[in-house]
């Protein structure tokens, strides 16, 4: 009996029935709140492997990636391939080819996100060893927020790791139910140096991590 009145004290997820509406596979919300917060550890997957939900297992906070499919690509020569990975064991990815200019977008509406909660956005990306040229040049980094305010700031890959996924940050917001909408973030570098070898995993909406 104790342990049932305890459950009744853990808060659910945020629009967490929403959120699970768009899952790829069926969770069972109807079974202990353990087993379901298991399984919003883990992850679930969104319309056909375009997203993933998970909450953050310290702070109980909604997390989400956008996989490459799920952002858009107005400028470059930008191609979408296949990889293996642990989890899930297959996604698409968008890599750059031999382009002077690129340019990757995305949007999400922050209803589904906790309130009152720090996010930090990030692209997760690889640099390839073809990566050596054309990347002298900082790129830029934008976040949009839905109040209108905007955040902008420069990275240089270049100076980045090779062949292993990192993130990069696009800036930091506090949702509120005041601001609440669509965010937009980019990266994007218009210069004349050719280059290649970016490899785009996704987007990732996160509690902001001072680590």
């Amino acid at each position: 009996m104790a342990h049932e009145v305890s459950q009744t004290k853990v808060k659910l997820p945020h629009n967490y029935e929403s959120i699970l509406g768009e899952a790829d596979s069926q969770v069972d919300k109807s079974s202990s709140i353990d087993k379901l917060y298991d399984q919003l550890y883990s992850g679930v997957f969104l319309n056909q492997m375009k997203k993933k939900f998970w909450v953050d297992k310290l702070s109980h906070k909604n997390c989400f990636m956008l996989f490459a499919r799920e952002l858009s690509y107005p400028k470059g020569n930008w191609f979408l391939h296949s990889i293996i990975l642990d989890s899930p064991p297959q996604i698409d990815v968008a890599e750059l080819q031999d382009s002077q200019s690129f340019e990757v977008k995305g949007k999400f509406n922050t209803m589904n996100l906790t309130p009152a909660t720090l996010y930090q956005v990030s692209f997760t990306l690889m640099m390839k060893d073809e990566a050596q040229n054309g990347w002298e040049d900082p790129v830029n980094l934008k976040l949009f927020l839905p109040n209108e305010t905007s955040e902008v700031r420069k990275e240089y890959l270049n100076k980045r790791p090779k062949n292993q996924w990192i993130e990069i940050l696009v800036g930091t917001f506090t949702t509120t139910y005041m601001d609440s909408g669509d965010i937009e973030f980019s990266m994007y570098e218009f210069g004349k140096r050719l280059k290649k070898g970016i490899v785009i995993l996704g987007a990732v909406i996160k509690p902001f991590s001072f680590r």
